[in-house]
């Protein structure tokens, strides 16, 4: 429909559909900018080629409720003569004229230590602060004439601290007052019948639920507060049958479960419209069994959103006081037929702590007197007195349940003075230099990613069986007390099965050849000594170089590895002495198994893995394994370091010579090297260049090629000097390693 809407000062072209738009209405119109309660925000629009300047809005729309048998948009012609009002002068006034003014409705977000604020009450506390006002609550009468007594047991001391309760008979179950149920709506919470709206609104107004029960459904007319038996069950409120356990706390009689105890009631004594005589509940649930027996029966409730943020106990009976007055107000044909029935089973002590004043100026950098700080925390409605020169005594509500050290004081005042009003400038700090052994490692790593590995990371705990498997005593594994899976029950005594799981991982995934290391932590007992190392392990799987049209495909080899760790040590972390000892280890294949040592210390192992080991893994492919105590071999390193002493460069050439020698294959090749470099004075250097074994050298043996330095400091070498040195090197290689010059 094309309607013509006049708003006063002029007339507007809207499109509606509504069914019940006609000629000559008032109705609520949405203006362009406008945004409804659904989050509809007004746009200018075009329906059917036909432009639409606004919006003509139902009571839905606007938020209001739907009123039974009327629909479309909102007539307010009625509306208009229950005001009193002119028609006429009226239009283009807001809506509030008509069906009065709207309310503020705030949304808040705290934080789950504040379970105060999660009320009228406790937000009316926090707004006084700003506003430098007290907080006023109306005090509710108690009627305190009335006789009778309710029969209730805790059997369950550390759940239920407090539980009081009252008797109130004859009552008529209706719906509640108009405004009662607006106010409840506004609160996102759905009307009922008056003595369910009423506890809700009480627990809103004072953060305390509460709970009807039909009196005369309770079997035995006690109430007891205990905890559930495995296996029994209950139907709550919302339909749902639960099987409860021990560890959720319940309301019973003396018979059945009638209600989760903070969380929610049984659908056995729900009030209805039959209902005469009503049970008021209101109770201190202990705010961890709550949270149990939320989690344990799947049900999340208002309730138990407050009980597991930890209430004030101290509301409990004003809470039950003032759902008692409205009830009475409410309905004056009801009787109370108790008193208020009070158990409690733990006597609470107030906080107090003791405030040292200068804590404002060290930790907020604020000048504040003593006389400012009371000040402060006398808006709080913290009891404060003077202590000493300098220190306060503060006693704490026991609504603040998040106070408990003079540092929450400090934040309470921050809160007060304003964040916005502390100064931001930065403090003068101090550093520390880079740790040495920091920047060491990262040395390391990026020298072992510059020689072509992959940094991997990984955790630092593992699978005992698989270690086990490895061979490693069980004695040495650190257990887990509360491992997250069976694969982590240990911390890992070795970085071997982290990176076969990554060797594995790369296969899975399409990339069957790489090198990796980790620099990480392993962990294992010595005796009663827990032992902590930071290691360097690397592993090599797969070809080294893909097949080329000028190259043939090459698999990685021991040399390789080999090659990486003596990169590191000799060039790099300049290591003078180091060596490959041939030495048996149940990881390694038997005859390509070494162990690293340098300054006659063993640093580490090296070699090609075992099938058994990888048979572990399910992997079919050749891997190298490397590790190293790193931290050991920085504190080889260094300390020999210092006992080093400079040489003079000098000035003259020094001489070049290669030789090609033929070897056995199992000769340990390091002791050839060091008996070379201490046979003469004027032998500077010796370094294997190549190793060739093929159709040319006899089988069993090797080809290796040397470069010898030769050097005098003092002097230029001649030729004679130096092929005397050379003749008499190669007798001593023949005649103590069977080492024969090649031709």
């Amino acid at each position: 429909v094309y309607a013509e809407v006049n708003i006063g000062d002029e007339t507007l072209s809207i499109v509606c559909g509504a069914p019940n738009v006609r000629e000559g209405i008032f109705v609520p119109v949405a203006l362009i900018g406008a945004k409804l309660p659904n989050g509809l925000t007004i746009k200018k629009a075009s329906i059917r080629n036909i432009e639409s300047n606004g919006m003509l809005c139902s009571r839905t729309e606007l938020g209001y409720d739907e009123i039974e048998g009327i629909y479309g948009i909102w007539i307010l012609d009625e509306d208009i003569n229950k005001a009193g009002l002119n028609a006429d002068d009226i239009l283009g006034k807001p809506l509030s004229l008509i069906v009065g003014e709207g309310d503020y409705i705030f949304n808040v977000e705290i934080t789950a230590n504040r379970g105060d604020l999660i009320s009228v009450i406790g937000f009316a506390r926090e707004c006084s602060l700003v506003l430098k006002k007290r907080v006023s609550v109306h005090q509710a009468n108690t009627y305190d004439s009335a006789g009778g007594n309710i029969d209730i047991t805790i059997e369950n001391l550390k759940g239920c601290y407090k539980y009081t309760g009252r008797l109130i008979k004859n009552i008529t179950v209706a719906p509640s007052p108009e405004w009662m149920q607006k106010k409840l709506r506004k609160c996102g919470v759905n009307p009922i019948n008056n003595i369910v709206d009423i506890t809700n609104y009480v627990m809103l107004e004072y953060g305390q639920p509460l709970h009807a029960y039909d009196f005369d459904k309770i079997k035995g007319e006690k109430i007891i507060v205990r905890d559930a038996k495995n296996g029994e069950k209950i139907i709550l409120l919302d339909g749902r049958e639960v099987e409860l356990s021990e560890e959720v706390l319940i309301i019973a009689d003396e018979e059945n479960p009638i209600g989760i105890a903070g969380v929610m009631g049984g659908d056995s004594t729900k009030i209805e419209e039959t209902t005469k005589n009503i049970l008021i509940e209101s109770a201190y649930f202990d705010h961890i069994i709550v949270k149990k027996s939320s989690i344990a029966t799947n049900t999340k409730t208002d309730a138990s959103y407050r009980f597991e943020r930890d209430i004030d106990h101290t509301a409990t009976l004003p809470a039950l006081n003032k759902a008692v007055d409205l009830i009475i107000t409410l309905d004056s044909e009801c009787k109370i037929a108790s008193r208020a029935k009070e158990v409690n089973t733990k006597q609470f002590e107030i906080t107090k702590i003791i405030f040292d004043c200068e804590l404002v100026k060290r930790y907020l950098g604020l000048d504040m007197n003593r006389s400012e700080i009371s000040s402060i925390f006398k808006r709080y409605d913290f009891n404060v007195s003077a202590l000493g020169e300098n220190s306060l005594k503060v006693e704490v509500p026991f609504y603040r349940h998040d106070l408990s050290i003079a540092e929450d004081l400090v934040e309470e005042i921050a809160r007060v003075y304003g964040y916005n009003n502390i100064s931001s400038n930065i403090p003068h700090i101090k550093c520390n230099p880079i740790n040495t052994d920091y920047e060491e490692i990262s040395l390391i790593k990026h020298k072992m990613a510059s020689y072509g590995l992959y940094e991997t990371k990984q955790y630092s705990m593992g699978d005992s069986s698989i270690f086990k498997r490895f061979g490693i005593d069980e004695e040495k594994f650190i257990k887990v007390v509360n491992p997250l899976t069976s694969e982590m029950d240990v911390l890992r005594p070795t970085a071997l099965a982290s990176l076969l799981n990554n060797v594995i991982y790369n296969q899975n995934h399409r990339h069957k050849n790489g090198a990796l290391f980790e620099v990480g932590n392993i962990f294992y007992k010595n005796g009663d000594k827990f032992v902590e190392e930071k290691h360097l392990s690397a592993v090599m799987f797969g070809l080294y170089q893909e097949k080329l049209w000028n190259k043939d495909a090459r698999v990685y080899d021991f040399f390789d590895m080999s090659g990486v760790i003596e990169e590191l040590l000799i060039k790099d972390l300049k290591c003078s002495d180091y060596n490959l000892i041939a030495k048996e280890n149940n990881l390694f294949v038997p005859t390509i198994s070494a162990e690293i040592v340098i300054f006659g210390e063993k640093i580490g192992i090296i070699g090609k893995l075992h099938p058994k080991i990888l048979e572990i893994f399910d992997i079919n492919t050749d891997v190298y394994y490397l590790d190293i105590d790193i931290r050991k071999t920085l504190k080889l390193i260094k300390e020999r370091a210092k006992k080093l002493k400079l040489k003079d460069i000098g000035k003259y050439p020094a001489v070049f010579r290669d030789l090609a020698l033929v070897c056995d294959n199992n000769i340990e090749f390091s002791k050839v090297i060091k008996a070379i470099n201490k046979f003469s004075d004027i032998i500077q250097n010796v370094e294997v260049v190549d190793r060739y074994v093929g159709e040319q050298v006899e089988e069993g043996k090797q080809s290796i090629a040397i470069s010898i330095t030769y050097y005098d400091i003092n002097k230029t070498l001649k030729e004679e000097e130096i092929n005397s040195v050379e003749s008499s090197l190669l007798e001593m290689l023949k005649n103590k390693f069977s080492i024969n010059l090649r031709v």
